[in-house]
């Protein structure tokens, strides 16, 4: 529990690797020294279970019929990519299985860990013991990334920031505490903070003296004094850190928890001091908070939209493709865990950047889980809350009540942030959701006075191997998933800043060959290992070893466009058309913002004296983003294309003829550049977008050719789309001055 944040967040390989193992030992030490002690069941034990076996198979090969009646769109990728080949044979749901495996494991581990959980919290010491030992945690954390922001006052200026002052983070201010992202530490923290409410408010002290001298004497000496300054200063400290973590979906989510814990425990039948230390405890945030804390809260809240008014922010374009994918992967999803491998095919939002997460937990359990998924999890979640609160209508122990409300507080403050992050995409963050659950049941179950059981919870009666056996197998799963990956990148370390390129001597080349060969033994089903095999075999020229492993590779991730075009460019090398040009075609459909694909499958054609079908591909890439005509010209050019050829390719796109006119500039063709300018001006009003440096571009040209008029005509057309242009005015005032009276 306070390894896993600290590690980052627990995102990485070997962070999930320790998470995971320590979880199986738990269970190990749990499991096998039990003899004569029942075992209990948690409530939602059975839709969990049917959860983590829904994502194995996911990842498992099925018949392709089947895969064909569950999730056409699977089929379809795998057909047109491995079909290459010649027939897919079996296939899994996924498409990419060594994603979903690792999904498999994460969610796997914290049904396990939920499940000791709930078996220790059956001890009431063991519980409150815990909740210390978090809120304190919790607290001590808080104060760090206070002290952090306001070391960060003194230099907002700086390009990248620190995590804990050690690590470098890419995402430069967005990192806090130990997490890269603002909004994965709120979301922890937003877990934490109701329960630290609920022990500050159920740790109070009470008194039944008259005058307000004898209260104030009780209250000092009463024996729970320390606890209740401990947590109320806990709860202050986690909720100013949210606050200046700067994030607006972890600020409202916190203050909307609040509210809910205070009219939650109103309704249960509390006194009015509650709500009144509550306030007290929410302005001591507010005022820890600092002004100079309001003015970025402000300035960040600001940002939410632009000055038309309209959302400032990518995620609604996310959402919109993720929309599009799950209409695709209604059913069963494209496969847990692989978002980041199926959003470029749908991907609308300009920009090549990577985007690992649909910024909408729901969004993206639909499009890589499908409804299947979706449904399973609101089962498991409505089983659990559903059994806890028959329990908890029955009880009537202080704390039981206060740990149970803030625990479901706790849950409903993730929920709702998950309609705008994806903090249940984050390890941590997963392994503290099931936390909460487990403390949730417990707070509803677990006696805190003696009784006959120490549970209300339903007793298992098994056979005590059973789950002995179930916890080696999954001990051995994680050494071998997360093991085997570490080890497949340690065999590869040494050749890491080694590019493959045809300078590499044949013995370097070698040796690269082996390193990822052994490293695919270790990590079969990383496509990326099968891939630089490929490679490396084709350099040793062993195209028949070459094949074996492209294939491989495109049978573990079809969707791959790199894969996709290097083995593409490997067939169409050899001749052999009938496997290359449907890997080609895939690698642009598979990554359409990179223009790469494109220009592969056009000079693949182009080789092989199919030059209509090459500059029809070409088309199709220009027409997209006329941005890339340059590069389409330029491998025209290179297999001695006409300019009448090149031309009848280009799209009626004001870009593109754009390009065209730069391309005969630079080649001293002014006449035929003054041709392609003209008629991209004229096909600017087709542009749903204009781009204003088109015609800087084209007044540039004319203005360096000694062509005033021409300048300026261009100009006066610039202004007829951005009137109060300040630049464009300026540069036409120059001109008329210069030129000669008529």
């Amino acid at each position: 529990m306070i390894f896993s944040p600290l590690a980052f967040g627990t995102v990485e390989t070997w962070s999930y690797a320790l998470m995971e193992t320590a979880i199986a030992v738990a269970a190990l030490l749990l499991f096998f020294p039990r003899r004569s002690q029942p075992f209990y069941r948690p409530p939602g034990l059975v839709p969990l279970l049917l959860i983590a076996g829904y994502l194995l198979l996911q990842a498992a090969p099925l018949p392709g019929a089947v895969v064909r009646l569950l999730s056409p769109e699977a089929y379809r990728i795998y057909h047109e990519t491995a079909g290459a080949f010649g027939g897919t044979g079996w296939m899994p749901l996924s498409v990419h299985p060594r994603a979903t495996v690792f999904e498999f494991t994460r969610f796997l581990s914290y049904l396990v860990f939920y499940f000791v959980a709930v078996q220790l919290f059956t001890s009431h010491a063991l519980l409150k013991r815990t909740m210390t030992v978090i809120a304190v945690f919790a607290g001590v954390l808080s104060l760090l990334v206070i002290i952090q922001f306001i070391t960060r006052q003194f230099d907002f200026g700086s390009a990248q920031e620190k995590i804990f002052w050690l690590r470098t983070s890419v995402h430069a201010q967005g990192a806090i505490g130990p997490y890269v992202n603002r909004n994965h530490y709120a979301g922890l923290m937003e877990m934490i903070f109701p329960l630290a409410v609920s022990l500050f408010l159920a740790y109070r002290p009470g008194s039944r003296a008259d005058t307000w001298k004898s209260r104030l004497r009780d209250f000092l000496v009463h024996p729970r004094i320390s606890r209740h300054f401990l947590y109320g200063l806990t709860a202050l400290l986690i909720g100013t850190s949210v606050f200046v973590s700067l994030s607006r979906g972890g600020i409202m989510s916190l203050t909307l928890s609040m509210a809910v814990l205070v009219l939650w425990l109103r309704r249960k039948g509390k006194t009015g001091k509650v709500g009144w230390l509550a306030v007290a405890l929410f302005v001591g945030i507010l005022a820890l908070t600092g002004s100079n804390g309001w003015d970025r809260i402000f300035e960040r809240f600001g940002e939410i939209r632009n000055q038309e008014g309209e959302l400032n922010t990518g995620r609604t374009h996310y959402w919109r493709d993720g929309g599009t994918i799950i209409g695709h992967f209604p059913l069963t999803g494209s496969g847990p865990g692989t978002w980041v491998d199926i959003y470029p095919r749908f991907r609308t939002f300009p920009g090549g950047s990577r985007l690992e997460h649909a910024h909408n937990d729901y969004i993206e359990f639909l499009a890589t889980g499908g409804i299947i998924l979706v449904g399973l999890m609101g089962l498991a979640l409505f089983r659990i809350v559903r059994a806890s609160y028959l329990s908890f209508a029955r009880r009537h122990e202080r704390l039981a009540i206060y740990l149970f409300v803030a625990s479901l507080t706790a849950v409903l403050s993730i929920l709702l942030h998950s309609v705008v992050d994806f903090n249940l995409q984050v390890g941590a963050n997963g392994l503290y959701l099931f936390f909460i659950l487990a403390v949730t049941v417990s707070a509803a179950h677990t006696r805190f006075f003696n009784g006959p059981n120490p549970s209300y919870l339903p007793q298992i009666a098994v056979n005590p191997w059973l789950p002995r056996a179930a916890a080696l197998v999954f001990l051995a799963g994680m050494l071998i998933v997360h093991g085997g990956a570490l080890l497949a990148n340690y065999h590869l370390y040494d050749h890491r800043e080694t590019a493959l390129t045809d300078d590499l001597s044949e013995a370097e080349t070698l040796l690269r060959h082996q390193a990822f060969e052994r490293a695919a033994f270790f990590d079969p089903l990383n496509a990326a290992y099968q891939h630089g095999a490929a490679q490396t075999a084709a350099m040793l020229d062993d195209p028949a070893a070459a094949g074996r492993y492209y294939q491989r590779a495109i049978r573990l991730y079809p969707l791959n466009a790199r894969v996709l075009q290097d083995a593409g460019r490997f067939f169409a090398r050899r001749g052999d058309m009938n496997i290359a040009e449907p890997l080609l075609r895939a690698g642009i459909e598979y990554s359409r913002k990179d223009i790469s694909a494109s220009l592969n499958y056009a000079a693949a054609l182009f080789e092989h004296g199919r030059v209509t079908d090459g500059l029809g591909v070409l088309t199709a890439a220009m027409t997209a983003n006329p941005a890339d005509t340059d590069l389409c010209l330029a491998l025209m050019a290179w297999h001695g294309l006409s300019d009448r050829q090149m031309q009848e390719a280009l799209p009626e796109r004001a870009g593109a003829y754009r390009a065209f006119g730069d391309f005969q500039a630079s080649l001293g063709r002014y006449d035929a550049a003054a041709a392609a300018y003209a008629e991209a001006l004229a096909l600017v009003s087709r542009e749903e977008v204009v781009d204003k440096r088109l015609f800087l571009n084209i007044y540039e040209f004319f203005n360096r050719r000694r062509q005033p008029e021409k300048a300026m005509e261009v100009l006066q057309l610039a202004l007829d789309y951005f009137p109060d242009d300040a630049r464009l005015k300026r540069l036409l005032t120059a001109l008329q001055t210069q030129a000669p009276e008529k």
